[in-house]
């Protein structure tokens, strides 16, 4: 988790400066809310469908092998990552 958690930081630094020039400024920590989108896989961030379509397609590629079973949580910050500039 350590690692995707610097993975998850340095794209949300990468993808929103403002943003986490803000989150530095007002002394937030970034890592109490990336800890909980990890680990709960953005379930509680998302709509249902929305959810369940994005494990969805993380299943399917696993399912035909697109990318082994561990690449999904490599995968998953990225897709965090997208979620902060599609939402914010």
């Amino acid at each position: 988790m350590p690692e995707r958690l610097a993975t998850l930081l340095t794209l949300f630094r990468l993808a929103q400066p403002d943003l986490y020039a803000y989150f530095e400024d007002e002394q937030l920590r970034f890592t109490d809310i990336a800890t909980g989108w990890l680990s709960t896989m953005l379930s509680k961030e998302m709509w249902l469908g929305d959810v369940l379509r994005l494990w969805g397609e993380y299943l399917l590629l696993c399912t035909i092998r697109l990318v082994a079973d561990q690449q999904i949580l490599i995968w998953h910050p990225t897709t965090c990552s997208a979620y902060i500039v599609m939402y914010v």
